[in-house]
């Protein structure tokens, strides 16, 4: 019990020294992927072709997405196997979702002005391949769905290096009153913000790891 509290208090405060540094979004050239060592299965194809999908609407690539967060695997975030715990990457993953949230209004201005903010109510996260300390990795965010109270997304991490992906979550977040604690629908203003990135982001394919579920063929 004492191991496992003193990781969750690593993880509060490498995510409040995180904020305190304000690393902004930078962006990069986009992701050129290649085989990782996988960890438990194959990793999978990155991006997906190139190519006409329904009614003739011309596909964009999934490498064209803009880098949304930078940062490096810290060496406390490692484990006894000696990668990035997992614990570690929700935390990336957490920092890319501020910047994504950031990047469409929903910044800390806004929650000054209006009393409201995001809670994540769902996540599937897939680890892919290995990353250790010192190992710089970068996010993209893709926009699945959206509503006036609701926000379906995906992200995605690289190695910044050697362009692999290594993991990638899908999450469900919903926007909420603070002063009564209860999901309540966004202005009109931003909610036209997240319709209009989610008309871009209809161009690019779908995620393979959408929708996953973990089972075991057969058991």
């Amino acid at each position: 019990a004492g191991e496992r509290n003193a990781r969750v208090s690593a993880l509060e405060a490498a995510k409040a020294t995180a904020r305190r540094a304000g690393r902004g979004c930078r962006r990069a050239d986009p992701p050129r992927i290649e085989t990782a060592i996988p960890l438990c299965w194959p990793a999978p194809r990155a991006g997906g072709a190139n190519g006409v999908r329904g009614h003739g609407l011309r596909m964009k690539k999934i490498e064209d997405l803009p880098e949304i967060w930078r940062e490096s695997a810290r060496a406390e975030w490692c484990d006894y196997n000696e990668h990035l715990n997992l614990a570690y990457y929700v935390l990336i993953f957490d920092h890319a979702t501020d910047a994504f949230y950031d990047s469409v209004g929903l910044d800390e201005t806004y929650r000054k002005a209006t009393g409201c903010s995001t809670f994540a109510v769902e996540s599937h996260t897939n680890y892919l391949a290995e990353l250790r300390a010192g190992d710089e990795v970068f996010c993209t965010t893709q926009l699945l769905g959206c509503d006036a109270k609701r926000m379906h997304y995906f992200h995605r991490m690289y190695h910044a290096e050697r362009r692999y992906l290594a993991a990638t979550t899908e999450l469900m977040g919903v926007h909420v009153d603070l002063r009564v604690r209860r999901v309540a629908p966004m202005n009109g203003e931003l909610t036209t913000a997240f319709e209009r990135l989610l008309e871009d982001h209809r161009q690019y394919p779908r995620p393979e790891q959408q929708g996953r579920v973990i089972g075991i063929p057969g058991a």
